[in-house]
This record gives C-alpha cells, sequence and structure tokens, in this order.
C-alpha cells in the first residue's frame, strides 16, 4: 500500500497533475512524500476523504500552495490549524462528518473560499471570522441556485443567523459581525442539513 502510494504522488509530481485522488486509503497521517522537497506546486484539488487522519499538516499552504479544493470529509480530524488560512486561493474545502470540535480564526483570511462544508462534527461554535469570508455561498436548496453571502442585505444575513437552532449562541465582535454557533444547520453553503431560503 505505501509503494503504491508513493508511486501516485510520485506520478502526480512528474507530471504536473492538477487533481490528485487518495481517497479509501486508510491513511492515519498526511503522506510525506506529498510535502517533501517543494511539494506539489501545481496540484490544485486534493481528494483525501474516507482515511482516518486525525491533523493536518503546518505546512500545508506552502507545499501545495495552489490548492483550490480541499476534501477531507470522513476523517478523524479534531482542529482546523491555523495553517489553513495560508491556503489563499482555496475556493471548496470539505471537512464534513469529521470529530471537528475547533475551527481556528485564521479560517477568515480564506478570501476566496466559497464553499465551507461542516456538517456532522462536534463543533459548539464557529469563529466570528467566518463572518469575514463574503464569497461563501447559501444554497437555496438541493439543485437549487447558490446565493453569495455578501449579496445578502443585512436584514437578511440576519435572517440566515436566525435560522439556527435556538440553543446555538452568535457570537459577535467589537465590529458586530455576527457569526453562527453551530453546525446544524445550512449557513452559507456551511453545512447540509436545513437549508436556508433566501426567499426572507
Amino acid at each position: 500500500m505505501a509503494s503504491e502510494l508513493c508511486k501516485t504522488i510520485s506520478v502526480a509530481r512528474l507530471e504536473k497533475h492538477k487533481n490528485l485522488f487518495l481517497n479509501y486509503r486508510n491513511l492515519q497521517h498526511f503522506p510525506l512524500e506529498l510535502l517533501k522537497d517543494e511539494g506539489l506546486q501545481y496540484l490544485e484539488r486534493l481528494y483525501m476523504k474516507r482515511n482516518s487522519r486525525t491533523t493536518l499538516p503546518e505546512n500545508l499552504a506552502q507545499k501545495l500552495p495552489n490548492l483550490v479544493e480541499l476534501y477531507l470529509h470522513s476523517n478523524n480530524i479534531v482542529v482546523v490549524p491555523e495553517a489553513v488560512g495560508s491556503l489563499v486561493k482555496l475556493q471548496c474545502l470539505d471537512l464534513s462528518d469529521n470529530a471537528l470540535e475547533i475551527v481556528c480564526p485564521e479560517i477568515g483570511r480564506l478570501r476566496a473560499l466559497r464553499h465551507l462544508r461542516l456538517a456532522n462534527n462536534q463543533l459548539q461554535f464557529l469563529p466570528p471570522e467566518v463572518g469575514d469570508l463574503k464569497d461563501l455561498v447559501t444554497q437555496k436548496s438541493p439543485g437549487a441556485a447558490a446565493l453569495p453571502l455578501g449579496a445578502l442585505s443585512p436584514v437578511q444575513r440576519a435572517h440566515v443567523y436566525d435560522c439556527l437552532p435556538q440553543a446555538l449562541s452568535l457570537e459577535r465582535d467589537a465590529n458586530g459581525r455576527a457569526a453562527p454557533g453551530e453546525d446544524n444547520c445550512e449557513f452559507c453553503g456551511l453545512l447540509l442539513l436545513h437549508p436556508v431560503s433566501a426567499d426572507f
């Protein structure tokens, strides 16, 4: 299995692949082959779903600087580290079905992020910095057109927050930015359990 993994990554490096599929491999650690030397500079999409990973490497952005999509659902990741905030080109981050307890505030630096999936985790709240992600998309219903959070008026945005379960809290920073308390509803395309309607 290890030699097959090394071969897959080596071929991706040599042929400058933009997509790399490492799903269903029972990986417990991030493959070192992905991170050695200069990493995979051309890689744009990394699929690592249904593995056994618990962490993300701190040098992920340095070694995979052109990542646009990162699919890590169905692992055992507990914390989204600060380093994820350096993936400046990232547009889609799927961390659903993990064991997440903490999402770092640095996630607010992912200005290109449009899709953030956090459903089915152990989150108690999201950091207020999620409110800085103006390009995140709210899905009206499955198959319907998406609506950028930045396109919502303050009243509509407040309605999105109001759709959160009553038990969850909203946090507001000194500038009055609101962020949802937890991940049991759809907020800006984050969560795919209870779709939010844009018809307020």
